[in-house]
């Protein structure tokens, strides 16, 4: 309704994702991990995204207002992923990492899981060094491939010029660990375009996600679906059965 020619898709933000990891696979390669632990981090870019329900985060709004349409519903998803009537991550996160079981990866799982809900209590080690650094470049919070695919898929499909980036500046880093903890190491110069970054990423949400009429039809949408879900339209099955779920689309729900 408001900016008709974004309509790229999560499999193209996935592949954006791991190009960029790509770019930088021997700065991580070089930062305390193993070949084969960087190939993993690398499918892990791959697969992030891969749990999205239908219409993505809106769908995951709906479950907002699902907690007061059907409470039962409600909470009968949260203990299918959590055992509990709280999630610690998002809800595409904990269907993704089901997938990956599904899939037979389960380390890969696991190390999504570890990503998306906090890293693990063991010493320092090779394993944890992959669960920290995995977290600083693609769950940051702040500075990761995730973000910095978006932003500029997202600025290019709007004709928004928020997020052209200077991407090539930004790589030049290295990866510290001081205290078993990871992080970006920039030199002075690269000031001014972390800057631009972090400015791009506000304007960004402030004149493109949050839009007022962007953000009126993502509310309408989230209470269309609760709505479905609570009058059992949408079974509760296609939200976590692994077997329903991938065949779960946008256009219908096409059944194994």
């Amino acid at each position: 309704m408001v900016f008709p020619a974004m309509r790229h898709s999560r499999f193209e933000h996935s592949l954006g994702t791991y190009y960029l990891f790509e770019r930088i696979r021997d700065k991580v390669a070089e930062s305390y991990l193993t070949e084969d632990q960087v190939k993993l981090l690398g499918e892990l870019a791959l697969y992030h995204d891969i749990g999205h329900l239908p219409f993505s985060h809106t769908f995951e709004f709906s479950m907002d207002i699902l907690k007061y349409l059907d409470k039962d519903k409600y909470n009968e998803i949260l203990k299918k992923f959590s055992g509990s009537q709280k999630l610690r991550a998002k809800l595409h996160e904990y269907i993704g990492i089901e997938i990956l079981k599904k899939m037979g990866k389960a380390e890969l799982a696991n190390l999504m899981k570890i990503v998306y809900m906090g890293p693990s209590d063991a010493g320092q080690n090779k394993q944890e060094n992959l669960q920290r650094i995995a977290q600083l470049i693609l769950n940051s919070k702040d500075l990761d491939i995730d973000r910095l695919d978006y932003l500029q898929r997202d600025s290019y499909y709007s004709g928004a010029k928020y997020g052209y980036l200077p991407i090539d500046r930004l790589w030049d880093f290295e990866i510290h660990e001081r205290n078993g903890n990871f992080a970006y190491l920039y030199k002075y110069k690269s000031l001014d375009d972390l800057e631009h970054y972090f400015l791009a990423r506000f304007h960004m949400y402030h004149s493109i996600y949050n839009h007022c009429v962007v953000e009126i039809y993502n509310r309408i949408m989230a209470f269309l679906i609760a709505k479905m879900i609570a009058d059992s339209l949408i079974p509760t099955s296609l939200i976590y059965d692994t077997d329903e779920v991938i065949y779960f689309t946008e256009d219908s729900y096409c059944g194994s």
